[in-house]
């Protein structure tokens, strides 16, 4: 059996909740869904998406 280690994370209760409903709609524990993360960094190199600043008009959706 592979040796595994602990992660902990502080995540804000909605988003928590709004994941966890994606998740279980997709058959994934949170734990699955995080290896799939992790091993995707691993094979691009970095993360698996491109981050950039969002314009203003993505920016003011966002705060609402």
């Amino acid at each position: 059996m592979a040796k595994s280690v602990m992660i902990h994370a502080r995540i804000e209760p909605k988003v928590k909740q709004d994941v966890e409903k994606i998740f279980s709609k997709l058959g994934l524990t949170p734990s699955e869904a995080i290896q799939l993360y992790f091993r995707q960094i691993v094979i691009h190199r970095g993360l698996p998406f491109e981050i950039k600043i969002p314009d203003k008009k993505i920016r003011k959706t966002n705060d609402k």
